[in-house]
């Protein structure tokens, strides 16, 4: 279960990195994921993630780090689901017009938070 929680901090910290090198990855992930109703296919997303998250908390190492990413990840979700596709569109709008330096800059916290619960599983 704990090997999980790594796979998960590894792929937020790879999308990270992934970003630092082409910002522009962000624009299309954010792009793909506003068209449809592809908005709730990612909070239901973040609230399994999340669920799991909480239920694998006191098996590593920081329990409490993995409880917060969790809590989190599910606000996250459940958010995203109340929201609305209209206001996430806007939102993924914004995101879209944003210069390359600011998603670099998202790539570096998505990169230390991936790498903080790879080290908290």
């Amino acid at each position: 279960m704990v090997i999980m929680v790594r796979l998960i901090g590894l792929m937020i910290a790879g999308l990270g990195v992934a970003i630092l090198a082409r910002p522009t990855l962000l624009s299309s992930l954010v792009a793909f994921f506003r068209e449809g109703n592809r908005f709730y296919l990612v909070g239901a997303l973040r609230l399994v993630l999340g669920a799991w998250l909480l239920l694998t908390a006191a098996a590593c190492r920081l329990p409490g780090v993995v409880g917060v990413f969790g809590i989190l990840t599910i606000v996250s979700g459940v958010l995203t689901i109340a929201l609305g596709p209209t206001r996430l569109r806007a939102m993924a709008d914004w995101w879209v017009a944003r210069p390359a330096y600011v998603l670099q800059i998202w790539g570096v916290v998505a990169t230390a938070l991936g790498g903080l619960l790879v080290y908290a599983a």
